[in-house]
């Protein structure tokens, strides 16, 4: 289970009259439930140097997957709201390697990916790493 909050800053245009839009900022909680599964494995690649490699699969549901935004014109009085719909469910798969070494020092490297209908997100991440 999942919980975030995301805030959004607004802000107005200028330069365009009564059309400068305006948007106002936005709080928005969400709750995500995910289910998955985690394969890998460990391999000693020479003494004081290991790697574990690992791949992920599952899927996330989102009860509430909409977004509210109210944004103004400059020339009109009163604001409308835009509804913003996500996906409530996705898939995930992420890949990766972990280097463990000597004195604490390793090196992680992984891809994530979230697909749905609406919405692909893919990242490549790495991480050196100094336990002291």
């Amino acid at each position: 289970m999942d919980f975030n909050y995301t805030h959004t800053n607004g802000y107005a245009e200028t330069g365009a009259g009564i059309y400068n839009l305006g948007i106002f900022p936005t709080d928005d909680f969400q709750v995500s439930f995910a289910a998955g599964m985690e394969f890998g494995r460990s391999y000693e690649l020479n003494p004081g140097l290991s790697v574990r490699v690992y791949g992920y699969g599952g899927v996330r549901y989102t009860p509430d997957n909409t977004t509210t935004t109210q944004l103004l014109f400059s020339g009109i009085s009163s604001p409308v709201m835009q509804i913003t719909r996500h996906d409530r469910h996705l898939g995930e798969i992420s890949t990766g390697m972990k280097f463990f070494g000597r004195e604490g020092l390793g090196f992680d490297v992984r891809y994530d990916g979230a697909f749905g209908k609406l919405v692909t997100s893919q990242s490549i991440k790495g991480k050196l790493r100094w336990r002291f």
